[in-house]
């Protein structure tokens, strides 16, 4: 089931949910919203994409092991220019410190609200 939602940008976006858990899989949105389970897997269906937004952040691991690690490493084979958005309530991590520390890092800047 695919149409134009009015409240998302007075009806312009038109987003998609990638969801076996749910039974709906439709990679073909403008904005897409899937969990990694079932993006995973799909891939090869997914298209260029130019943000990506990752929600518990801190799953995304340094050895680069993880089903949104290679998400992520796929959409930025893709489209180099890749932007990623992480959200998280826990960007320090006790065996690695901070999401934004290190070489290897994906994330450059935390935000957060007092």
């Amino acid at each position: 089931m695919r149409g134009r939602l009015p409240f998302v940008a007075g009806g312009s976006i038109a987003p998609s949910i990638a969801c076996a858990g749910l039974g709906r899989i439709d990679l073909d949105g403008d904005v897409v919203i899937g969990t990694p389970q079932t993006v995973v897997r799909r891939l090869d269906e997914l298209g260029r994409v130019d943000l990506a937004i990752v929600d518990e952040a801190h799953r995304v691991g340094r050895s680069g092991s993880g089903q949104l690690d290679r998400i992520i490493a796929t959409l930025r084979e893709r489209n180099p220019a890749l932007m990623l958005f992480g959200l998280t309530a826990t960007p320090f991590r006790f065996d690695t410190g901070l999401l934004t520390e290190g070489a290897d890092r994906l994330f450059e800047k935390i935000a957060f609200l007092n």
